[in-house]
């Protein structure tokens, strides 16, 4: 199938006025073959024995010559054809540049499977199914703060908040403690130590806020002229003291990082983990690159059999016009014996007439293209 780079290029070469002289031309010299051999008949020309076709057709010849020549001139195969051969040697030169590097992306595309082939893929469902766990008993926690809240903030909204607030902390922490105790509890004295630390740290905290709780509400019902704050304050919610907020809190925060530091994947399989994402990223980042190259490649491919298409076309095309001068040239000298035999007073017929005709200089019968395939 033709191309359209192939077309529009070819197009450039196709001459309408050439294709009318060598038609106007080859019946010109149809013509000039017929009233030679009649001038020639009627003076018994050539002679019935000696003499040469060659003689005898030289005008003839020269006259079809002439054409064959402006035909090579005006068709300028040869020119065009060199010229494509450079654009092919020049495209053969970018593959073969572009091959090097699609080898060498191609090698370092199977170093990264391998090295990636070599890494397990770290299972992190289960670290997520217990991070869920926590989150769900961290909403739990911050229920249990909202009622514990309930009388100390002015709305529901302002409590869960404020409750919130608690278990954001709590969430963090339950990340943190187990972080600290593996960075800087470096031996058994140290992680105890901070484990004590920590405990006591968030005991007293949460105690703190368990006690201020109980105080506020107590002053506000003292304000409030009543004698206890049950009066208007539910039993179940009263009954949280400070020792139980801190108790329910501390809990919570220890079950958390316990869980989440027993579930958590070791450093070393994180960082293996972390190694082979990065080892993906560089795989389809060399993919995509491999992809880009192997699409010059193919438009570098289709070029090549786009140029050999159209050197095939001038070829064509050259040798399509000599073939039609040669097929006028060979008509002609029919032409000539006919019409000389016809006409001639001595109704004889020479011997030169056995003779093969002079043969036309051409100038593409040698050219050629092999049609390969190139991969």
């Amino acid at each position: 199938m033709n191309s359209k780079f192939v077309n529009q290029r070819f197009r450039k070469i196709v001459n309408d006025n050439l294709d009318l002289k060598l038609t106007s031309g080859c019946q010109e010299g149809i013509e000039l073959s017929n009233s030679m051999a009649r001038e020639a008949a009627s003076q018994n020309r050539p002679p019935l024995t000696g003499g040469s076709i060659s003689v005898a057709l030289s005008s003839v010849v020269a006259h079809f010559n002439e054409l064959l020549s402006t035909n090579y001139k005006e068709c300028q195969a040869e020119s065009n054809l060199e010229a494509a051969s450079r654009e092919e040697k020049d495209v053969e030169e970018k593959r073969k540049e572009l091959g090097e590097e699609r080898d060498a992306r191609g090698h370092e595309l199977g170093v990264l499977e391998t090295q990636i082939g070599r890494i397990s893929v770290l299972n992190m469902k289960p670290y997520r199914v217990t991070q869920l766990m926590v989150g769900f008993l961290i909403l739990g926690e911050t229920l249990f703060n909202s009622m514990a809240f309930l009388f100390v903030f002015s709305n529901n909204v302002s409590a869960f908040f404020g409750a919130l607030g608690i278990s954001v902390l709590v969430g963090l922490s339950t990340k943190a403690v187990p972080w600290t105790l593996q960075k800087f509890g470096t031996t058994k004295m140290k992680r105890t130590l901070l484990m004590l630390g920590w405990t006591v740290s968030f005991f007293l905290l949460f105690f703190g806020i368990g006690y201020y709780r109980v105080q506020y509400m107590d002053v506000t019902a003292i304000q409030s002229g009543m004698e206890s704050t049950t009066l208007y304050v539910a039993d179940e919610v009263r009954e949280i003291g400070p020792a139980a907020f801190a108790i329910v809190n501390m809990m919570i925060l220890v079950v958390g990082a316990i869980v989440l530091h027993v579930g958590k994947p070791s450093d070393q399989d994180l960082k293996r983990r972390d190694e082979r994402t990065e080892l993906v990223k560089k795989r389809q980042a060399v993919s995509k690159s491999l992809d880009k190259l192997n699409d010059k490649d193919t438009a570098l491919r289709k070029k090549l059999s786009d140029l050999a298409e159209y050197k095939e076309k001038v070829i064509d095309y050259a040798k399509g016009n000599e073939q039609s001068v040669i097929g006028s040239y060979q008509k002609a000298i029919s032409q000539f014996i006919h019409e000389n035999l016809i006409f001639r007073p001595d109704k004889g017929e020479p011997r030169v007439f056995s003779q093969h005709p002079p043969r036309l200089k051409t100038y593409f019968g040698s050219l050629h293209i092999s049609n390969r395939n190139r991969s």
